[in-house]
């Protein structure tokens, strides 16, 4: 009798499961997976087909909202491509995967219970893809950052300066290793020894760009860090604690070469979307004239175009942290001012006998309490909007500036400067071209080297003065606030007459 009953309660259970498989009503598959449960302890989604319970059965649709349930899948669009994401609660990332990681997860549920066969597979497989979330790449991955870093115990948000717990909906893809420590007061004394070694005074200075990385954005402080040492000093050490330190997945590693081409397709770009440092070593292989319009492009918080191939050009904005490692600097063209308060060139200095120095295995269980001081120090210099200048770097991007700047050198060389000096305008255009070609430079045009001059205070004047023996008035251009002096060559054939004696006041 009672063998009769519980067989009576296991076909109504069946029945039950006939009705969800196409009603879906989840309090009853609550219900009745908790009955199941209870009785023969298996899965809602498994049924008996016969009164011996023998004969085991796969409810494929509840089988397919059973793994929906346990697992968070998103299907991003963009354009004719779709991408396929795991969400991993743990660490708060999205993980890619092809479509068919599905099936591996089906054959998992499957083999579990020996009920696998290619066709129940694939229906559920089906299943699951039907009801697979779909969002737009834009609004999800695409989209501008939300002002906050990943960490394996928490996401940092930089509003509330506060670990909050992980969220599917921060659409992120990459978690460092360790934990962000902002509870233990003690500092990191290990790291901050090395770098107060490599760095000197600049040592706060670049626990704040460090910190910066953190943060995904180039407002308000637009900066590219130089590190200028000798071969074997270290650089490379302390990149891959940079790695380590922000995850080497937020890091790329583009040459300067090609962050700075400006090729019509430039693919190299699309390596910077959402990192948060690129490391560029070694200049000696860049061109001569070193481009820095990409450069203050991508350090301004503005939208970048890259070419992506096999698909359109992308518009993403980039906040990676520049940061080049080098044993000579470049030369450049740029006299701006939006290019010079960006450069930061610091001194790296050599550890002598470093493994006995350093205990590097400190640093790296510092990695939590180290990333969180340079994080606070960041949004001190956010606050501020500057990072901390000292005057070794003042002198190392003046002296970097200066050496790029041929017109500079041509002053020095050749001209006296003063409010009450002056030159004829084509002597000083003249003596500067030949200046130039003897130096293996390029002169700038007319207009530009004008340009340049003002910036330097000094300025073309036009005195019109009247022609000996007519009516007729001439307008000599001059420029004021400099002169020639006799390392000046002027002469050219189409200024036979040198005029450049030194003179102030009018010509």
């Amino acid at each position: 009798m009672v063998k009769k009953e519980k067989g009576k309660n296991m076909l109504n259970i069946g029945k039950e499961l006939a009705k969800i498989s196409k009603s879906l009503d989840q309090d009853h598959v609550d219900k009745v997976r908790q009955d199941q449960l209870k009785q023969n302890n298996l899965p809602c989604w498994i049924y008996f087909a016969d009164k011996d319970k023998k004969e085991k059965k796969v409810n494929v649709s509840l089988l397919g909202e059973q793994i929906l349930n346990d697992y968070t899948f998103l299907l991003s669009e963009n354009d004719d491509k779709e991408a396929f994401y795991e969400y991993q609660p743990k660490t708060g990332i999205y993980i890619e995967h092809p479509k068919s990681y599905i099936k591996t997860v089906v054959h998992k549920y499957l083999v579990k219970y020996w009920l696998w066969k290619q066709s129940t597979e694939l229906q559920t497989y089906q299943y699951i893809l039907g009801g697979l979330k779909r969002c737009l790449f834009k609004n999800t991955f695409g989209k501008n950052p939300k002002m906050i870093f990943n960490f394996k115990n928490g996401v940092f948000d930089w509003q509330t300066m506060k670990l909050r717990n992980h969220s599917p909906n921060d659409y992120l893809t990459t978690v460092t290793t360790y934990n962000l420590n902002t509870t233990t007061p003690s500092k990191a004394p290990e790291t901050n020894k090395y770098f107060d070694l490599v760095f000197g005074e600049n040592a706060k200075t670049m626990k704040e760009f460090v910190g910066y990385c953190f943060y995904p954005s180039y407002e308000p402080i637009q900066c590219i860090f130089i590190l200028k040492g000798d071969g074997g000093d270290g650089k490379s050490t302390f990149s891959n604690f940079l790695g380590k330190l922000l995850g080497k997945d937020n890091v790329s590693h583009i040459g300067l070469k090609d962050l700075a081409s400006n090729k019509e397709n430039n693919f190299k770009l699309i390596g910077l979307q959402r990192k948060s440092l690129n490391i560029s070593a070694e200049l000696k292989d860049t061109p001569d004239n070193l481009n820095t319009a990409i450069l203050k492009q991508l350090s301004g918080n503005d939208s970048n175009n890259s070419s992506v191939k096999g698909k359109k050009d992308l518009d993403f904005p980039n906040y990676a942290k520049l940061l080049i490692h080098t044993n000579e600097l470049v030369t450049f063209r740029d006299t701006s001012r939006g290019w010079r308060r960006r450069i930061f060139v610091i001194d790296f200095h050599s550890i002598p006998d470093f493994e006995n120095t350093i205990n590097w295995q400190k640093t790296k269980e510092e990695y939590g309490a180290f990333a969180y001081e340079c994080i606070k120090l960041a949004n001190e210099a956010i606050k501020r909007k500057d990072l901390t200048t000292t005057d070794s770097i003042l002198n190392n991007r003046n002296e970097w500036i200066h050496s790029n700047d041929p017109l500079q050198s041509f002053i020095d060389e050749c001209c006296y400067e003063g409010v009450n000096e002056t030159v004829n305008k084509k002597d000083l255009v003249n003596a500067y071209r030949n200046w130039c070609y003897e130096n293996g430079y390029k002169p700038y045009s007319v207009q530009r080297l004008k340009t340049e001059l003002e910036k330097k205070k000094i300025y073309e004047k036009d005195n019109n003065i009247k022609v000996m023996g007519t009516t007729k008035r001439e307008h000599i251009y001059y420029f004021e606030g400099i002169s020639l002096n006799n390392n000046a060559n002027a002469e050219s054939i189409y200024n036979p007459v040198v005029k450049h004696i030194r003179q102030t006041g009018k010509p």
